[in-house]
């Protein structure tokens, strides 16, 4: 691995926007497999036990497990050593902008928590659009009371 020492990254080395999207869509696989898993896991046991019992709380924590796990495979790998496997699919590797070395624990968790804020904003402002039956308005929408009209 190469280190700069608090020299700035050459831009020679930067990875290209459309690299850094392959590396993200080849990770949806896993990522959507483990969720899957236990939300499978969860909706089981949620079916199998009455209404009453303890078990639909289960299902949601095992649906909860799930996440956890995907988030603990991007911030653990990418913290520890730069690369997740979509990312060494795609030979591309996150770095500290200081010292050229993966980023560590700390600054991968933060780096998770902002992309993923992001993307939940996105996917819960275009869910909206199908769930508000009324006016069929996304976040975006209530935000600048705006409608958006057939013209045809």
């Amino acid at each position: 691995m190469e280190s700069w020492a608090g020299e700035a990254v050459p831009d020679s080395q930067l990875a290209s926007p459309n690299r850094r999207l392959a590396a993200r869509f080849a990770e949806l696989p896993a990522g959507v497999a483990i969720v899957g898993v236990m939300v499978v896991v969860g909706w089981l046991i949620a079916r199998s036990t009455p209404p009453e019992s303890p078990g639909e709380g289960i299902a949601y924590v095992a649906m909860g497990a799930g996440m956890l796990v995907a988030a603990l495979y991007e911030v653990v790998l990418t913290g520890l050593v730069g690369q997740t496997l979509g990312k060494r699919l795609l030979k591309v590797r996150v770095v500290s902008k200081e010292t050229g070395e993966p980023p560590g624990i700390a600054r991968s968790l933060i780096r998770f928590l902002v992309l993923w804020s992001v993307w939940m904003l996105t996917v819960a402002a275009l869910l909206m659009i199908y769930t508000d039956k009324q006016h069929r308005r996304g976040l975006h929408d209530l935000a600048a009371g705006t409608l958006v009209i057939d013209s045809r």
